[in-house]
C-alpha cells in the first residue's frame, strides 16, 4: 500500500537546568489515586466515555508520573512523565480551556521538581510544537509519520 500523506512533527528537547518559561498559572501535581486517574483520563479524552486506557498500576511505578493541573477541583490539564534512558519523556499533554504554552511550562516545571537534573524530550506538531517552543523546548529533529490511505 502506498502512503496517502504524512504528518511532519518535531522531536523536541528541554535541557536539564535550563530556564522554564514560567510555571504557568496552574498547580501541576502527581496523580496519586485511581479516582483522580479516572477523572484525569476523562479530561484528557474530553469527556469521552469508554474503556479505560490508563490503569491504576501506573501510579505505583517510580519511572512514570501522571501529572494533573487543577483549577478549583476540576482537572484542566495533564501530562505523563516517563523516565528512561537518562531522560524524561513528556507525553499526553493536554489543556482544557487553557493556554498550551502555559501547560508546557507547568508540566516542565513539575518535571524539574520531580526529576531534577534530567532533560525532557518529546515530539509534537502544529500548535503543540509552537507552544512547547514558547515554554523553552528546542527542536532537535524531524519526525515524519506516514499514514496509509
Amino acid at each position: 500500500m502506498s502512503a496517502k500523506h504524512s504528518i511532519v512533527s518535531g522531536w523536541i528537547h528541554h535541557a536539564a537546568g535550563s530556564a522554564v518559561g514560567g510555571n504557568g498559572p496552574l498547580d501541576w501535581q502527581p496523580v496519586r489515586d485511581d479516582g483522580t486517574l479516572s477523572a484525569w483520563e476523562t479530561a484528557w479524552g474530553t469527556g469521552a466515555a469508554g474503556p479505560r486506557i490508563f490503569r491504576p498500576t501506573l501510579l505505583a511505578r517510580d519511572d512514570i508520573v501522571v501529572l494533573a493541573a487543577r483549577e478549583a477541583e476540576a482537572i484542566v490539564g495533564g501530562a505523563i512523565l516517563n523516565l528512561g534512558a537518562g531522560v524524561v519523556g513528556l507525553s499526553n499533554l493536554f489543556a482544557v480551556g487553557a493556554d498550551l504554552s502555559d501547560a508546557f511550562a507547568g508540566a516542565t516545571a513539575a518535571a524539574a521538581r520531580l526529576f531534577p537534573r534530567t532533560s525532557l524530550v518529546s515530539y509534537e506538531a502544529g500548535a503543540f510544537l509552537d507552544a512547547a517552543e514558547q515554554a523553552g523546548f528546542e527542536r532537535v529533529g524531524r519526525l515524519v509519520v506516514w499514514l496509509r490511505g
